[in-house]
């Protein structure tokens, strides 16, 4: 698994960099449909925001961000502030950055049962 530090991230050429961003939102358009709906440029941008915001909390592997991406998609760009138990989770120093990963997947995937 491909392990991405914020300073290696902005480091990796333009290319490797789009093609990573490029396989998160081709991720995104398969699994959530109705993201295909988005304006291009704008959608692209908030992933790399998101991206961004990602690694402020130690998440580096390409599994690591594409989940955090994926909850600030499904439950909105500043989740991880609004959401006291995902804010205490993700600013832990008790929990490595894939168990945070991980943690995260359930906390989603239990928000949209919920939901339901």
């Amino acid at each position: 698994m491909i392990q991405i530090s914020h300073t290696q991230f902005g480091r990796l050429s333009q290319a490797q960099e789009g093609q990573f961003i490029t396989r998160l939102i081709e991720y995104l358009h398969r699994e959530f449909p109705p993201t295909r709906n988005e304006p291009s440029a704008p959608f692209r941008a908030e992933i790399v925001r998101q991206i961004a915001r990602s690694q402020t909390y130690g998440l580096i592997t390409e599994y690591e961000i594409a989940t955090f991406v994926t909850c600030a998609w499904l439950a909105g760009p500043e989740f991880d502030t609004l959401h006291p138990e995902v804010q205490a989770l993700l600013t832990s120093d008790r929990y490595t950055p894939g168990s945070k990963a991980a943690m995260l997947d359930i906390w989603i995937n239990q928000a949209l049962s919920e939901a339901i």
